[in-house]
């Protein structure tokens, strides 16, 4: 049965009085310092408009919220659209709008403006000192942030605005860092082959390349990192050098026939996810026949989904039972909001969230989600960490 209003009043006020308190304890609620606890009522801004909870994977929802330009914010939403943790950086706006769980249990990695933030909510709860750990970043970082947990470094996307690489030097669309900030590994798409000459540039906006989400991961010893290159339709797996092993050409997912500000076959791809299967999960945008697809290496789609009123797909991560949890924006009587929303494999949706808050104009308020399991979660770890300390 689906369900269309909310529930679990109960626990969300347990989690309330608890996350105050420690809000109000722990030093960080004045002058510049990070915001954390619950949010108040009335920024709840959050509605439910589906939920089966016998089909979805239930957890909890990572995702940013930048609704508010004063005052943007990651938050962690529970199924029923609550909001029962949140924290808001002190170091301006969270450009990045990247967070997942950081490298080791109770940890969150938040890309910000310059640097990746790594917040031991255990600690935070208690007042720790320690609670935050940051590696400052060279530039400005974009989009995505991501961990290899075999080597224990960092990698960075920088796609916001790059410049032409025929007129900069110095350059860089993906940065690798070790926990001390230092680099380790680059990669420059010019350098690796990605050039005009080869291929098509379909979207010349928001810089040349607009490089917009990476992944490390491993087959046996060798390693392989995947990058998306939104402005040419592309995303590739290079190895260990840089090289170009796989090349994944979004085009053929194209329609062809653009709205008048488009341009034919431009889809804008975004954050690609390996599957178990070898798949790529990858979102499409523009002209794109789908909001999400799984491709082969030739781009060939096996399988896609289109969701009536659903636009700027951003993100798309596959969940263990099969689902996928998405990032999009959503037209609700004729007027754009943005919204997080889980499919099942046959296409149906089996939980949306809807910031009811409308969007004028851009890709939306929110950027990335990330489902916790039931108690893995910013706000259990915090829960946690005061219940265990109380004498």
């Amino acid at each position: 049965m689906v369900r269309t209003k909310r529930k679990g009043f109960l626990l969300w006020l347990a989690l309330v009085c608890i996350a105050m308190a420690s809000c109000n304890s722990d030093g960080n609620s004045g002058g510049n310092a990070p915001s954390t606890g619950l949010a108040s009522e009335s920024t709840a801004s959050y509605r439910v408009d589906i939920y089966d909870p016998t089909r979805a994977w239930n957890g909890t929802t990572l995702t940013v919220d930048i609704s508010d330009p004063a005052r943007t914010r990651f938050v962690e939403i529970d199924q029923e659209g609550n909001i029962i943790y949140e924290y808001v950086p002190d170091v301006g706006e969270p450009i990045g709008s990247d967070i997942e769980p950081g490298p080791e249990e109770g940890q969150f990695m938040m890309l910000l403006q310059d640097r990746i933030r790594i917040l031991d909510v255990k600690k935070e709860a208690l007042g720790d000192g320690n609670a935050i750990r940051d590696i400052l970043l060279p530039g400005r970082p974009s989009h995505d942030v991501d961990i290899d947990r075999r080597q224990g470094t960092f990698l960075v996307n920088y796609g916001s605005n790059d410049p032409d690489p025929r007129e900069s030097y110095d350059l860089y669309h993906v940065l690798e860092l070790d926990n001390d900030g230092d680099e380790v590994w680059r990669w420059n798409a010019y350098e690796a082959g990605i050039t005009e000459d080869v291929f098509p540039r379909y979207n010349t906006t928001g810089g040349y390349y607009h490089c917009n989400a990476v992944h490390r991961y491993y087959e046996g010893e060798e390693m392989r990192t995947m990058i998306s290159v939104r402005n040419f339709n592309l995303f590739v797996v290079v190895d260990e050098s840089g090289t170009i092993l796989e090349t994944y050409d979004s085009t053929l997912t194209g329609t062809g026939e653009p709205e008048e500000w488009e341009v034919p076959n431009q889809v804008d791809p975004h954050d690609p996810h390996l599957l178990s299967d070898g798949r790529w999960l990858v979102c499409l945008q523009r002209t794109s026949a789908y909001d999400v697809a799984l491709v082969t290496e030739s781009g060939t789609v096996e399988e896609g989904f289109a969701f009536p009123g659903i636009s700027c797909m951003r993100d798309a991560d596959p969940l263990p039972n099969g689902n996928t949890l998405c990032q999009a924006l959503v037209e609700l009587e004729g007027t754009n909001y943005s919204t997080l929303f889980e499919y099942a494999p046959d296409g149906t949706i089996v939980w949306q969230v809807v910031n009811e808050r409308p969007v004028e104009k851009g890709p939306g308020y929110f950027y990335k989600a990330h489902r916790c399991p039931e108690g893995k979660g910013p706000a259990a770890y915090r829960t946690a960490a005061l219940l265990e300390a109380q004498p």
